[in-house]
C-alpha cells in the first residue's frame, strides 16, 4: 500500500493554488510571445495546465494509496478489570469474555450497538464465547451450578440454550454457521472419551470418530461441513477430518503422527497444521480437492496455518531462516509471502477476510512489546494500544474491523479497530476545482487592471 503523507498532499494543493505577483499586460504579451516562439504555453495556459495536473494527481490518489488511520475502541468490561474479544460478525457485533464486578469470574459477552451484554451462565461462575454468526447467534461454554460441569451453549434471541454433553461433564461449542448450526465436542459417560458433535434445529448429533477414542469438532461452514481432528486408532495419534453428508473423512497428515484442522471455508477447503515425516517438524497445510498440501515455511523448520478466506488464501506464521524468528505470512497461488514485522523479530497472523486484509500482532522495535496490526497489501500498519504497552489481534471481519485485546494503563480490555474514513476523491476534486476557479478569476482581474 503506497502511502502519501499529508505533507506531500499539501504540496500538490499548494502547487495548484500558488500565484505570482501581478504582471503588466505588456509583460504578459511579451512573455507569451517568447513562449510561443519556444514552443511552450504562455503563463496563463501554463498555470491552467499545472492546476489541472494537480487536480488529476489528487483525484488519482485512491483510498489505498493515501495513508490510512485507524481508531481503536475500548469495549470495556462487565464491571471487572479485564476483557478480551474472540470473534466478530459482518455487522460489527463482537463476542468474547470479560470479568464481572469484583473480578468474581469471566462471563461471555455480546457487544452490540455500543453496549456490552452479559450472556450469563448455567448457574456457575464462568462462561466463554467463541464464535458469532451474522444473525447475532453466539456459541461457547458455560459453567453449571456449583461449577460442577461446563456445557456448550448457543445464545439466540436473548436466551442461552444448554447443548448438554454425551453423558460426561463438559462440552464446548466452537463454531457456528449462518443457519445457526453448531460444531463442537463433548465428553462421554465418565469422561472416558471426547466426541465431536453438530447441533441443528434442536438436535445434537454425535459425529463419532475415525476409529479411535476421541474426536473434536472445531469449525463449520455454511454448507454444514465440519472440520476437526480425531484418533484413527487408540488415543494418541490424531488426523484432521472433514465431516460432510453424514460421513467423517480422514484427511491424513503430512507424514507425521498428528494433524489438526483449524478452519474451513465455504468451498470445503480445510487448513491446519501437521507433523511432517518422522515428526521432524510442524508445517501448515491446506486440504483441497482431496489433496493435503504442505505450505512450507519461510526458510525455517516450522509453520502454522490459522485462517483462510473464500478464495483459498491462507494466513499464519512460520519460522524464518535458521529459525531466527516467526513471521506472519499469506499463502496464495502456491506462494508463501513474508509479511514482515513492526520492527521487532516476530509477527503472527491470526485472520484474513475476503478482501485479503490480514490481522495479527507483531513485536515492535527492540522487541519491547506486541502490537496488533492490519495488512492490506503493503507494510504492516501498527494499530496501537488502549494506552498501555501491548495489543493482540484475534481476527478481522468482512468489513475490515480488527478485534482482540489491548492493554490500558492498568488492565487489558477488549477492543475493535476500524479505519477512519478518508476524504473522498470527489471532495478532493471539489477543492482542486475551487482553486482552479480562484486562479481564473485572479487572471481576469489582472487583465482588467492592465488596461486601467
Amino acid at each position: 500500500m503506497r502511502r502519501v503523507s499529508q505533507r506531500s498532499t499539501g504540496a500538490v494543493l499548494k502547487t495548484a493554488l500558488t500565484f505570482t505577483s501581478k504582471p503588466t499586460l505588456a509583460a504578459q504579451v511579451a512573455t507569451s510571445a517568447q513562449a510561443r516562439r519556444a514552443g511552450q504555453p504562455g503563463p496563463r495556459l501554463r498555470d491552467l495546465v499545472a492546476a489541472g495536473a494537480a487536480i488529476c494527481a489528487l483525484t488519482a490518489l485512491s483510498p489505498s494509496a493515501r495513508a490510512a488511520t485507524y481508531k481503536m475502541t475500548d469495549l470495556g468490561t462487565l464491571g471487572g478489570s479485564s476483557s478480551g474479544a474472540r470473534a466478530a460478525n459482518s455487522a460489527g457485533q463482537v463476542v468474547g469474555d470479560a470479568q464481572t464486578t469484583g473480578d468474581a469470574g469471566d462471563h461471555a459477552f455480546l457487544y452490540s450497538g455500543g453496549a456490552m451484554v452479559d450472556l450469563g451462565t448455567f448457574g456457575g461462575s464462568t462462561s466463554h464465547a467463541f464464535a458469532i454468526n451474522g444473525a447475532g447467534q453466539v456459541v461457547g461454554t458455560a459453567g453449571t451450578v456449583g461449577d460442577a460441569e461446563t456445557h456448550a451453549f448457543i445464545y439466540s434471541g436473548g436466551g442461552m440454550t444448554d447443548l448438554g454433553t454425551f453423558g460426561g461433564s463438559y462440552s464446548y461449542g466452537y463454531g457456528i454457521n449462518s443457519a445457526g448450526q453448531v460444531a463442537g465436542y463433548g465428553t462421554t459417560v465418565g469422561d472416558l472419551s471426547v466426541h465431536a458433535f453438530s447441533y441443528s434445529g434442536g438436535v445434537k448429533t454425535d459425529l463419532g470418530t475415525l476409529g479411535g477414542v476421541n474426536s473434536f469438532g472445531y469449525a463449520i461452514n455454511d454448507a454444514g461441513q465440519i472440520a476437526g481432528w480425531s484418533n484413527p486408532y487408540g488415543d494418541t495419534v490424531y488426523d484432521a477430518f472433514i465431516y460432510s453428508g453424514g460421513t467423517m473423512t480422514d484427511l491424513g497428515s503430512l507424514g507425521g503422527s498428528n494433524a489438526v484442522a483449524s478452519a474451513i471455508n465455504g468451498a470445503g477447503q480445510v487448513i491446519g497444521y501437521s507433523y511432517t515425516a518422522g515428526d521432524a517438524a510442524t508445517h501448515g497445510f491446506i486440504y483441497s480437492g482431496g489433496v493435503m498440501t504442505d505450505l512450507g515455511t519461510l526458510g525455517g523448520s516450522t509453520s502454522y496455518a490459522t485462517g483462510i478466506n473464500s478464495a483459498g488464501q491462507v494466513v499464519g506464521y512460520a519460522n524464518t531462516a535458521g529459525d531466527a524468528a516467526f513471521h506472519a505470512f499469506i499463502y496464495s497461488g502456491g506462494v508463501m509471502t513474508d509479511l514482515g514485522s513492526l520492527g521487532g523479530d516476530n509477527s503472527y497472523a491470526t485472520g484474513i477476510n475476503d478482501a485479503g486484509q490480514v490481522a495479527g500482532d507483531a513485536q515492535t522495535a527492540g522487541n519491547t512489546a506486541d502490537h496488533a496490526f492490519i495488512y492490506s497489501g503493503g507494510p504492516l500498519v501498527d494499530l496501537g494500544t488502549l494506552g498501555g504497552a501491548t495489543s493482540n489481534a484475534a481476527g478481522i471481519n468482512s468489513a475490515g474491523l480488527v478485534f482482540g485485546s489491548a492493554s490500558t494503563a492498568t488492565a487489558s480490555h477488549a477492543f475493535v479497530t476500524s479505519a477512519v474514513p478518508e476524504p473522498s476523491t470527489w471532495a478532493i476534486m471539489v477543492i482542486g476545482l475551487g482553486g482552479l476557479g480562484v486562479l481564473m478569476r485572479r487572471r481576469r482581474r489582472q487583465r482588467a487592471a492592465a488596461f486601467v
